[in-house]
């Protein structure tokens, strides 16, 4: 059997410290995202399969006031990943430019109605339900919190459903791309159950994993970028397998604002 590629949320931060009325602010992110998985096959007679993918996501979002919050409009302009990657091929990447999401941000980061609206092939949302996180409004230096966020993905015959409990503390203060920003450090733990679906056969998925972030977000309300890593040890179990297959994901991403 082959196991398709297991790709976990990315866990981009942004954050929402201040809602004073404003016009609206259109911001372009560059999200780099590289994902390493191992799949140990020996339950099923094969060898270990690895493998690599990189992909650079350029999206644009803007945001709008509205009762409740914000408004949020987001489009993705393009995907790229580096030549020497065979998956995916770039035409498969380059029939996603144009994708479109509308959705509301809640005042504590909560983002809720994403929907797609544009005429693309693929179903995925991935890239905003997962973009902006619970947070803390109002957030200064020493400030801690926790919080408990919970996302579903369904792509490509992949259904995966992300549980994720964070802890988050404001250390520090830095000037980034001009502007002068609040340091959001965290540290998250997540359990993932879900199936795979492929011919004759449904696969199940289980795992849990750990991982820490930093990100930075202006007084009011920009978000400046980060980083993020993600460790995770799942099982893919299914009727025909005769036992549980264990996969490694290790996932990495990088936000940064483009002029």
């Amino acid at each position: 059997m082959s196991a398709r590629p297991i790709l976990l949320a990315a866990v981009t931060l942004s954050f929402v410290a201040g809602w004073a009325a404003q016009a609206p602010r259109t911001t372009r992110y560059r999200i780099e995202s590289k994902v390493e998985q191992v799949i140990d096959l020996s339950p099923v007679g094969q060898a270990e399969q690895r493998t690599n993918l990189e992909m650079i996501n350029f999206l644009t979002i803007t945001l709008n006031d509205t009762a409740g919050g914000q408004t949020v409009h987001a489009v993705l302009d393009s995907v790229t990943k580096p030549a020497a990657n065979p998956l995916p091929d770039q035409a498969t990447l380059d029939s996603a430019k144009g994708r479109t999401w509308h959705a509301l941000l809640s005042a504590d980061g909560k983002i809720t109605g994403v929907k797609r609206v544009d005429n693309n092939a693929g179903q995925s949302s991935d890239l905003i339900a997962n973009f902006f996180p619970r947070t803390k409004p109002g957030a200064k230096v020493g400030d801690t919190w926790t919080d408990t966020s919970e996302t579903t993905s369904d792509q490509d015959g992949q259904t995966l459903t992300t549980r994720t409990v964070t802890n988050y503390s404001v250390t520090g203060t830095e000037t980034r791309n001009g502007a002068r920003a609040l340091k959001i450090e965290s540290a998250f733990s997540l359990s993932q159950t879900g199936e795979i679906q492929q011919p004759g056969q449904t696969l199940s998925v289980e795992g849990t994993g750990t991982g820490t972030a930093t990100y930075f977000v202006t007084q009011d309300g920009r978000y400046l970028g980060g980083v993020s890593t993600t460790n995770a040890e799942l099982q893919i179990t299914s009727a025909n397998i005769p036992a549980p297959i264990p996969v490694q994901v290790k996932n990495a991403v990088t936000v940064s604002i483009l002029p």
